[in-house]
C-alpha cells in the first residue's frame, strides 16, 4: 500500500505535497538512495509502533492503582512515580518487546524486499536481503548459507550477552 502511496506522479505523499505548494518534492520515495533507507525505517515504524504501545498499554493497567496513590499521598511527583513505579512495573514487558524487536530488525526481509528489494544502488540492502540475493540471484548457495549461518552466530551472541545482563540485574535486585 505504502509504495503505492509514494508513487512520483499517483501518489498521496506527493498530490499532498504539491497541494501544498512543495512540488521540487515529487519522486519516487523509494528509488532516491538519499531517502529510500529513511523511508523503510519509517515503515518499521509504522508498522511496529501501534503493536509495542499496546504491548505497554497492557503492561501499565496490570499495576495496580493503589501503587500510584500511596505514593502521591506520600507526596511523589509524576516523574518519580514513572521511575520507582511504573517502570519496574513494565520491566519484564521492556525485556520481551527489545528481544522481539532486535528479531524482527534483524531478520527485516519483507519491507525491504517488497519496497526496493535493496536497492536504489544498494542504498537499502541489509543482510537478509543481500543473502536472498546471492541465493536466488547470483546462485551462490553455499555462500549465502554461510552468510545465515553468521547471522545466526550474531543473534546467538546477542541473545547470550542480553540474557547475562538480565541475570545480573536480577540477581542485583
Amino acid at each position: 500500500m505504502l509504495k503505492f502511496m509514494a508513487q512520483p506522479d499517483i501518489g498521496l505523499i506527493n498530490i499532498f505535497f504539491r497541494s501544498i505548494g512543495l512540488d521540487q518534492l515529487n519522486r519516487y520515495w523509494f528509488g532516491d538512495p538519499d531517502v529510500a533507507f529513511p523511508f523503510i525505517m519509517l515503515l518499521h515504524l509504522w508498522r511496529n509502533v501501534p503493536f509495542y504501545g499496546i504491548a505497554f498499554l497492557a503492561a501499565m493497567q496490570a499495576i495496580p492503582q493503589s501503587y500510584y496513590e500511596a505514593a502521591e499521598i506520600d507526596g511523589a511527583n509524576a516523574w518519580a512515580r514513572f521511575r520507582y513505579i511504573t517502570l519496574p512495573g513494565i520491566r519484564g514487558m521492556i525485556i520481551v518487546m527489545v528481544t522481539i524487536h532486535v528479531l524482527w530488525t534483524f531478520n527485516n526481509f519483507d519491507f525491504v524486499f517488497l519496497a526496493t528489494g535493496g536497492g536504489p544502488i544498494n542504498a537499502t540492502d541489509v543482510l537478509p536481503v543481500y543473502v536472498y540475493r546471492q541465493s536466488w540471484t547470483s546462485y551462490t548457495i553455499g555462500y549465502a548459507a554461510s552468510m545465515g549461518i553468521v547471522m545466526l552466530v550474531i543473534l546467538l551472541i546477542y541473545f547470550i550477552i542480553y540474557i547475562r545482563l538480565y541475570e545480573r540485574q536480577e540477581i542485583s535486585r
